[in-house]
């Protein structure tokens, strides 16, 4: 079994069957286990066996610290212990920034350049590089502001705009050092370089006027393709500009240290030499160096398999599905894998990413004598310019988890090799000699009507190809060594594999953002209501009123909610599981719009929502009709988006268990032992509520449940004066005819 690595004097939180939390510090890495030091009794030694903890961790009972808490000092540990979202967006922004040029410094150092001109060179390259970026962010938080200011009143002069501040300077050696010291004292946390320092560094001496002549002169020499030249002549040639306009002249010193801040070395090269130099002075081979041990580097990418699949339940064509892979650079192994009938999106990336670092469980598929006990967090993804891979969720998911995502260059697949050459065995041993297989040239094939793989075996035959060939089966590199061999001796050389802090941490990756506000029902995401004992403290605070708060669901299972009160997270549950547990938003969103279809007063209840689900869930024949009605040529893939619940390929349980202890009470509803709701049959149904078709009646009128009011007008299908039969019975009549006529023929 593989092994948690952790890092000397660093702290983990062990919690028992009990609830109890003890605190340790990690004092020595023994065989088979570490030694840890509990924080009450000082001087004493505890031995903790890797079984242990990797129970501890897949029952989400540790947590860990990558740094040493009784060596820092008082703030800085409680700055420690301060989330990421409690920080101001424009202390976040520097602290980023920050981050990227210490990344940078950290990976030229590794690379075999000098230290010191690491500190010096390295900052500027970054700041040059993304000093456009930067000035539009500049601009947005300086919009916001006086958007704000605007708000509370304050005067402004006529015309007045928005005037960001300085831009970013480029930091000295000697704060780069000062900011690195912090950032890793504190395990490669980015709340280190959370600092009110922005007044610290040099002082600019150069008067605002000289400085912008100085400004423009350098970039003409850029544009011009004159930056090459000696700079004494460049000298010269700025004297006799800025004499001409009455401003002085700075000195040589400082007019090269600025054309070395305003000028990158890529635009250098191509003004001394060309720039083709300068292209092949920027090797392409620098995105991508080899890695030195496991879980350094990794390569993600999606793939279209070239097969039509079925579905489980109904039978019904789905369409071909999409699959995501996360690999290894060094040793093959297959991390995470991920397949979705959905188009490629942070929704199915963030799932691939969560299953390749968490623990795998194989206990539904007790026929595999296999194991597959590769996971652990990665420090680089080399990805390309996907629109999934470069947004926001996914930087933001990088700074949860702990690693980094590297952009290579676009419509350049040699630079991530190894996993374009999985996805071609994969297809060529796996599924491309099945029934449904699109790249057969053959005129009288029809790939739609001969297929016959329904999901689950095409995933029992993925993990099957996975375990049994990729990681054992093949030894096409390492001296015919397999990718299990290379794998368990790279882990033995480093000590095991790096875990996420929390399981909530993985949960928070993989959702997307809402900003609801409290009120008497809790928070609402998506006209689900969720509660929290917290919520109940927040909303009798008067200065939280009108406030909206960040909330995290998850879009595949609206079961629970992660929502932060300004200072930490906490999980918030629906408040009726009946209609949340297991539901995805798209089936969520649908089964509201089908309830509206059969209303006559615009208002639905949640009781009529649960009702739809149960009703839709089970008659797929009025469930394609109801999809196809808008394009009939999208009924399968819509058919699809709605049964694909986000299933990882091997189970994790990312939801907490539910508490038995619920603040508000719901009405008409009682609590069972597993701390789920029951919802009792109502016998008193209100007549001509909902339609006859699916038989939803609606509460009686003692009981208020939650309204979703309609915002929308929908048109309202007309029921036939014929026997009492709408639209919709004469639909499904005509569906069964359909189908006798078939089975009959």
């Amino acid at each position: 079994m593989t092994g948690l690595r952790l890092k000397p004097n660093s702290s983990v939180r062990l919690t028992d069957q009990y609830g109890t939390h003890s605190w340790f510090y990690v004092r020595q890495r023994v065989r088979g286990g570490y030694m840890f030091e509990p924080f009450e009794t000082p001087g004493e030694r505890r031995l903790h066996l890797d079984e242990a903890l990797i129970e501890y961790y897949a029952q989400d009972r540790l947590v860990y610290h990558p740094f040493d808490e009784s060596m820092m000092a008082a703030s800085r540990l409680a700055r420690s212990r301060k989330t990421w979202e409690a920080v101001p967006r424009h202390q976040q922004m520097v602290a980023e920034r920050r981050e990227a040029i210490i990344k940078e410094v950290k990976k030229a150092i590794k690379s075999g350049k000098p230290i010191g001109l690491s500190m010096r060179a390295v900052p500027r390259d970054v700041v040059a590089q993304h000093a456009l970026e930067w000035e539009k962010e500049d601009f947005a938080i300086a919009k916001m502001k006086f958007e704000r200011e605007k708000e509370a009143g304050v005067k402004h002069d006529e015309g007045a705009v928005p005037k960001p501040g300085k831009p970013f300077a480029v930091p000295c050696a000697r704060t780069v050092w000062t900011w690195m010291y912090r950032y890793l004292e504190m395990g490669d946390d980015i709340l280190a370089l959370v600092r009110y320092d922005e007044q610290k560094g040099r002082r600019n001496q150069l008067c605002p006027n000289v400085e912008e002549a100085m400004n423009a002169f350098i970039d003409k020499l850029i544009d011009d393709r004159m930056i090459g030249r000696k700079c004494a002549s460049l000298h010269t040639m700025l004297k006799s500009y800025l004499k001409a306009n009455g401003l002085e002249v700075p000195s040589v010193v400082t007019f090269k240290k600025r054309i070395e801040t305003r000028a990158s070395r890529h635009q250098l090269i191509s003004a001394q030499k060309g720039k083709r130099a300068a292209d092949e002075a920027r090797n392409i081979a620098e995105y991508v160096p080899e890695p030195e041990w496991a879980l350094a580097q990794v390569e993600i990418d999606h793939t279209l398999a070239n097969i039509h699949l079925l579905c489980d339940i109904t039978g019904y064509r789905l369409g071909r599905p999409w699959i995501t892979v996360v690999l290894d650079r060094l040793t093959r192994i297959i991390l995470g894998c991920h397949v979705s009938f959905l188009a490629p999106s942070w929704a199915t990336l963030s799932r691939a990413v969560a299953h390749s670092i968490w623990l795998k469980d194989l206990s539904q598929f007790p026929a595999h004598a296999g194991r597959w006990d590769h996971h652990g967090v990665f420090d680089w993804a080399y990805t390309d310019r996907g629109m999934d891979f470069i947004s926001h969720s996914g930087r933001r998911a990088g700074m949860f988890v702990g690693f980094d995502i590297a952009n290579l260059p676009g419509f350049s697949p040699w630079l991530k090799g190894k996993v374009e050459r999985c996805f071609g065995t994969l297809a060529l041993q796996c599924y491309n000699y099945k029934d449904g297989l699109t790249s057969l040239q053959d005129p009288h094939y029809n790939p739609r009507k001969s297929a016959s793989v329904p999901v689950s075996q095409f995933k029992a035959d993925l993990i099957d190809w996975i375990i049994d060939y990729n990681h054992r089966g093949h030894s096409a590199h390492h001296g015919n060594r397999s990718p299990d061999d290379v794998w368990q001796t790279s882990i033995d050389l480093i000590g095991g594999v790096t875990p996420v802090r929390t399981v909530s941490t993985l949960r928070r990756m993989i959702g997307k953002s809402a900003y609801p506000m409290i009120g008497n029902h809790g928070m609402r995401v998506l006209g689900l209501d969720y509660i929290h004992p917290r919520m109940e403290e927040l909303r009798d605070r008067h200065d939280i009123v009108g406030r909206r708060f960040e909330a995290r669901y998850d879009p595949y299972n609206l079961a629970a909610i992660d929502f932060h009160d300004g200072n930490e997270w906490f999980t918030a549950h629906a408040r009726r599981p009946d209609v949340a547990d297991g539901v995805t938003a798209y089936q969520h969103l649908f089964h509201i719009n089908l309830a509206k279809a059969h209303t006559k007063d615009g208002v639905i209840t949640t009781d009529m929502i649960a009702r739809v689900k149960a009703q839709a869930q089970t008659d797929f024949d009025l469930f394609r009709h109801q999809l196809g009605k808008s394009r009939i040529r999208t009924n399968g893939s819509k058919f699809a988006q709605y049964m694909d619940v986000g299933e990882f390929l091997t189970p994790i349980n990312l939801i907490p268990q539910r508490s038995l202890a619920v603040p508000l009470e719901i009405s008409g509803s009682t609590i069972v032992e597993d701390g789920r709701y029951l919802i009792p049959p109502r016998p008193d149904f209100e007549a001509g509520r909902l339609s006859a078709t699916l038989a939803l009646p609606a509460p009686a009128a003692a009981t208020k449940p939650p309204v979703i009011r309609k915002t929308q007008k929908t048109k309202i299908p007309k029921t036939s004066a014929v026997a009492g039969k709408s639209s919709d019975d004469r639909m499904r009549a005509r569906l069964e005819e359909s189908r006798k006529a078939r089975g009959a023929s």
